[in-house]
């Protein structure tokens, strides 16, 4: 994920994310270098909301689409179907096999978090 972030850019990979939702407002922060700050949010420490969140699994499952009508796409369907063909693995051969359903394909995300609420 590094890499892909690297070779993306900080500029295009701050746009992607503003397009799923994410506040850029704070990066990057004046404290910490471009580089660092761009491999560490392309592993997932980000800050995000619970709207966020929602926002993006909605674009993964409308094929890259914003849901609301005549949105754009925020990535292609490809690079969609990719990201959530990942996350059913985590869930089907990974540690969130306890969220399988039967007959039901079941993608998610899990054990990533920062918590930075007291400093």
């Amino acid at each position: 994920m590094i890499k892909i972030a690297q070779d993306t850019g900080p500029v295009v990979f701050r746009e992607k994310l503003a397009g799923f939702g994410f506040n850029m407002n704070n990066w990057p922060k004046k404290d910490k270098s471009e580089a660092l700050q761009l491999a560490t949010a392309s592993l997932g420490n980000i800050p995000v909301t619970l709207e966020t969140l929602t926002k993006t699994y909605a674009v993964l499952a409308n094929k890259g689409h914003l849901p609301q009508e005549n949105a754009g796409s925020v990535i292609s369907e490809a690079t969609s179907n990719s990201v959530t063909r990942m996350l059913e693995g985590a869930v089907t051969f990974g540690t969130g096999k306890q969220a399988a359903i039967d007959g039901i394909a079941v993608a998610g995300k899990t054990g990533t978090l920062v918590d930075e609420t007291n400093g």
